[in-house]
């Protein structure tokens, strides 16, 4: 906390400005309001702390984003970092991740293509046996969108949009072998949200002929949304995951009864669970 505040101080004496406004102050500002009352909730700082400091460190790198990028040679410069973070998020993922075989039906032998080398990972709830797919999957979803809309950027010089385009054909190959629903789901959103933003008609068609496509298969008897859950839970290894997931559901929304304005405080959900709403 110390180096940022340096830092932070730093970046005023080089700058002449403390923060660089954006439109995301008052939604940072929210969160950084709340963050005293989570804590103060929190039955367990051991588990709540690591993630404060995630937060003040995120909150950091973005103002020193923010403020750094103001100039078109700062702008291809940052394009090169998130360029160079995708592909070692995905070449780490590819050798730190621990693969749940069976959850899709991939073939089995691709995952042993990849040697685990890192075979221990501490996070915030103690250590682990590699990195989740989902934490690989939901990182990933959170870089590539960016990536893809600089893809779409009018002017962007064609050696730099190659580069960014094998990126990210690479980062989406790694999210893909990830299986994580939640991130496929959620880039692919974020995706069409990008072609209709970027092309309008283009967009609007896309969404039209989804529409058509679903009622057809929903008229045809072809695809039943009844019964569209509990085929995509059958994809995965663990045949009541559909079922296990309500159940957290449920629990969290008893938790948000519970404490709907100090909620239970920072990554405490694992022991709220276990002691007071146990499934």
């Amino acid at each position: 906390i110390g180096l940022l505040l340096v830092s932070w101080l730093f970046r005023r004496i080089g700058t002449g400005v403390w923060l660089v406004r954006t439109p995301l102050d008052r939604p940072v500002a929210i969160l950084l309001l709340m963050t005293p009352i989570v804590l103060y909730a929190s039955v367990d700082l051991g588990l709540s702390m690591p993630k404060f400091y995630g937060i003040l460190l995120g909150l950091s790198v973005f103002c020193t984003t923010v403020s750094y990028v103001s100039s078109e040679r700062r702008f291809y410069f940052a394009l090169g970092l998130l360029t160079a973070s995708i592909i070692a998020i995905s070449v780490i993922g590819l050798v730190g991740t621990e693969w749940q075989i069976g959850k899709y039906p991939l073939p089995q032998n691709l995952y042993r293509l990849f040697p685990q080398i890192i075979k221990e990972v501490q996070s915030s709830v103690g250590p682990s046996a590699g990195f989740h797919p989902n934490e690989l999957g939901g990182t990933l979803s959170f870089l590539l969108p960016l990536a893809v809309a600089l893809l779409l950027r009018v002017g962007l010089p064609w050696l730099l949009r190659g580069a960014l385009g094998l990126t990210v054909l690479f980062g989406v190959s790694v999210l893909a072998l990830s299986a994580s629903r939640s991130a496929a789901f959620g880039l692919s959103m974020v995706l069409l949200a990008l072609l209709f933003w970027r092309w309008r008609r283009a967009g609007a068609v896309c969404l039209l002929i989804v529409a058509v496509v679903l009622g057809i298969a929903v008229k045809s008897g072809t695809v039943d949304p009844a019964d569209f859950l509990p085929r995509i839970d059958a994809i995965n290894s663990t045949p009541d995951a559909l079922d296990g997931r309500l159940a957290l559901w449920s629990r969290a929304q008893y938790m948000v009864g519970d404490s709907p304005f100090t909620g239970i405080g920072l990554n405490t959900f694992p022991v709220i669970l276990k002691t007071l709403d146990p499934s």
